[in-house]
């Protein structure tokens, strides 16, 4: 389903980003308006393998194990919808938001 007013076009995925990041805007607007404080969180880091053993080991005891994980993978990923909450946190710095990829990228 597009956003209001938009037009389908033969690119679908930016039919969709764009439906995303208007429709986003707009739910956000409407709380803080009404003086609700939004808490978003940011996807979890998305990793197209299976975590390895030393992955999980790194993050539930802070060791330092080679992972296959790349990082930059990952922050590319979710490249998109992280500007779109960045963009929204910057027009309404009342927006909480919480990125577990914050904490994780330490261990990648």
């Amino acid at each position: 389903m597009l956003y209001d007013g938009i037009e389908p076009t033969s690119d679908i995925i930016a039919d969709n980003k764009k439906s995303f990041s208007l429709g986003f805007h707009d739910a956000v607007e409407f709380l803080v308006h009404n003086g609700v404080t939004p808490i978003v969180f940011k996807d979890i880091p998305y990793i197209k393998e299976r975590l390895s053993k030393n992955h999980v080991k790194n993050i539930l005891f802070g060791s330092k194990l080679n992972t296959t994980v790349s990082w930059a993978e990952v922050a590319k990923h979710h490249e998109f919808e992280d500007s779109v909450i960045d963009s929204i946190k910057t027009e309404f710095p009342s927006v909480i938001v919480i990125d577990p990829k914050d904490l994780m990228k330490n261990y990648l």
